[in-house]
């Protein structure tokens, strides 16, 4: 189990979070995730790469919840910093 970095990566930014937005990006995440997979033929829910980046994210919301930045690939680290501005 490893995340080399580098990957393409879908970053949405929205200046409110309304319940409308959150649904939205609910759907569009979902719809994308089940369509890729059937191109696929996998079972997207149950894949090493979830509880991966389960640990992951969990690392970077330490990140935005701290002063200070950690350890990530150089694209993760600067979403980060543009998060942080």
């Amino acid at each position: 189990k490893s995340c080399p970095g580098h990957r393409p990566v879908q970053m949405v930014f929205l200046d409110s979070l309304t319940p409308y937005s959150l649904g939205a990006l609910l759907c569009m995440w979902e719809h994308r995730t089940a369509a890729l997979a059937a191109m696929q033929n996998i079972n997207p829910f149950d894949q090493w790469g979830v509880e991966l980046g389960k640990q992951l994210a969990k690392n970077i919301l330490n990140d935005i919840e701290n002063s200070t930045i950690g350890n990530h690939d150089s694209s993760t680290m600067q979403l980060l910093q543009y998060f942080k501005g």
